[in-house]
């Protein structure tokens, strides 16, 4: 059975979800239109990973049989943020190269970020994820998962990648390179912002910031568009 949407919910959903899908579908498939290196494998999995979160963000929406809404929500959860973790790799190959920073030293981290974000299924038995007709089909999250989730990603994610990317703009002599590298770190940054705007919205519980983080949702495009054209030129060589 399908969840009755108000209109405005409506376009929100399948307005803005239609966009990101498109766009997310256009940079996966341009990316692996180059050559087939790791680097971007990895930038593009990054892009696959968030098209996937917004495909079924747009299904855990609509639907209203128990409890199929919340478990698509914590595969949502666990896609967008698990996608984070390639950039990082892709900071760390720029830095050591494949030569160094081989497949296994690559495995290893994206393992590790894996299963510390797997973990967050321990708090849904206590409550602490609710998504059902008492929360108007709805995502709640309680303090404990907000505060673990968030942890996370800044810990295994967010602060490497700033350690890393200030390390590469360092090495980066003046001109073009540097320039262009410093939009992957805004990109980069920008879509942290997002992250967090959409886990903070899901605490609160506010209509108010539901409609505002649901319309910023559509800056997550000038955020990876940043990421890909900051790191665009390693991409195509």
């Amino acid at each position: 059975m399908l969840l009755q949407i108000e209109p405005t919910r409506l376009f929100l959903i399948f307005g803005i979800g239609a966009i990101l899908i498109i766009f997310f579908s256009f940079m996966s498939y341009r990316i692996l239109s180059y050559k087939k290196a790791r680097l971007n494998i990895y930038i593009s999995m990054f892009f696959i990973f968030i098209l996937i979160g917004a495909v079924l963000n747009i299904f855990y929406a609509i639907i209203q049989i128990e409890p199929i809404p919340l478990i698509l929500h914590l595969i949502t959860n666990y896609v967008v943020s698990f996608a984070l973790i390639f950039l990082l790799v892709a900071n760390y190959i720029i830095i050591k190269s494949e030569m160094r920073f081989t497949t296994k030293h690559q495995m290893k981290v994206i393992l590790r970020y894996a299963i510390m974000l797997t973990l967050m299924v321990i708090f849904v038995p206590f409550g602490q994820v609710e998504l059902n007709a008492g929360t108007n089909w709805r995502p709640v999250w309680g303090i404990f998962y907000f505060l673990y989730i968030s942890i996370v990603v800044v810990i295994f994610a967010v602060i490497p990648t700033l350690i890393s990317s200030i390390k590469i703009l360092r090495e980066f002599s003046k001109g073009e390179a540097k320039s262009k590298y410093a939009f992957f770190i805004i990109g980069t940054f920008g879509e942290y912002s997002y992250l967090f705007s959409a886990f903070l919205n899901n605490f609160l519980d506010n209509d108010a910031f539901r409609q505002f983080a649901s319309i910023y949702a559509l800056s997550i495009i000038l955020w990876c568009f940043l990421v890909y054209y900051g790191i665009g030129r390693q991409l195509k060589e």
